[in-house]
């Protein structure tokens, strides 16, 4: 990155090394550099994909993320384990082995449960979507949902992006 203020500068200085423009020519060439250059000052990053890993029963219990809330399972990951967990005031994710918490967007769309749709941390923002109704009951004081969770980074681009199922529970 410290190699882009040179480029800078040589971009804004090649014009004045050209002869015989006019002073409206030379503005306008100048407008088209500094445009240029701000064009590549505000580029955003490619994005990096995320690859969340499951969240198992003993992390639940040893991280204290146990309680009533909703939770995402990607079709794409074997096991029926989450990889996301949202309660009413976080949503976690784990990423490459550490657990990463955003905090709920509570001006954004209600999920059951006191959760939300939508949650935000430092580098990452989660929506989680749920098809409309009632959901099914596969077991006793839990209902599931067909869903589709949507992870971007701190730029807004889409990181992740899984169809799954929303559980929630106690």
């Amino acid at each position: 990155m410290k190699a882009w203020p040179g480029v800078a500068i040589a971009v804004l200085l090649l014009p004045a090394c050209q002869e015989g423009l006019t002073p409206q020519e030379q503005a306008r060439q100048d407008a088209r550099d500094v445009a240029k250059v701000e064009a590549i000052n505000h580029a955003k990053p490619p994005p990096s994909p995320l690859d969340p890993q499951s969240i198992t029963a003993a992390d639940i219990e040893q991280n204290k993320l146990y309680g009533p809330g909703c939770g995402f399972v990607a079709r794409t990951v074997p096991g029926g384990d989450p990889i996301v967990l949202t309660t009413p005031e976080r949503a976690t994710l784990k990423l490459a082995g550490k657990f990463v918490t955003l905090a709920a967007d509570k001006g954004g769309a209600a999920m059951p449960l006191g959760t939300w749709a939508h949650y935000v941390g430092k580098e990452q923002s989660l929506t989680l979507a749920r098809a409309p109704g009632d959901g099914t009951a596969p077991g006793l004081d839990r209902l599931r949902w067909d869903g589709q969770l949507t992870v971007r980074d701190d730029v807004d681009q889409i990181v992740f992006s899984s169809a799954g199922t929303v559980q929630c529970g106690s």
